[in-house]
């Protein structure tokens, strides 16, 4: 229903913008970009671009401004990029995201011990459904890399 509508189309920079809002309404906003996700993968959507809500909400994960205890956006955000990563018809997108994940897990060691825990979690969840949906499993390289990243 929603994607029928042409401004539909017109507020999606404003929610990309508000996923970078205060973690308050960034919380609310990463749960709306799920649902977008979980529609989007029912929808002819080769058309659309999700490169943007896809990185702000990989980057929203690693935000500074996250008091102890606030991993629920952690956990929302990445949840919310892996429903776009699945939803996305272009294969590009995909390809392009399993590298930049690799790299984002790579830098959490600098990440407080709890939140690299969320962040990790979502950022290998984000990744598995990549290299499940994509044709990325004759590349052994990324696969020898993820596990030694894990193990």
């Amino acid at each position: 229903m929603y994607f029928q509508d042409p401004l539909f189309y017109n507020i999606l920079p404003e929610l990309i913008k508000g996923i970078g809002s205060s973690p308050e309404i960034s919380l609310h906003v990463t749960k709306l970009w799920h649902y977008i996700g979980e529609e989007l993968a029912k929808k002819d959507n080769k058309e659309l671009d999700l490169s943007e809500p896809i990185n702000n909400l990989i980057k929203n994960a690693f935000r500074k401004d996250l008091e102890d205890g606030f991993n629920m956006l952690i956990d929302n955000s990445l949840l919310a990029a892996m429903t776009l990563l699945h939803a996305t018809q272009k294969e590009d997108i995909k390809a392009k995201y399993v590298p930049i994940l690799v790299e984002e897990f790579k830098n959490t060691g600098n990440v407080s011990t709890e939140r690299r825990e969320w962040i990790q979690s979502g950022l290998l969840a984000c990744l598995q459904t990549l290299l499940h949906g994509y044709q990325v499993r004759d590349n052994g390289k990324i696969i020898d890399e993820i596990y030694n990243l894990v193990f």
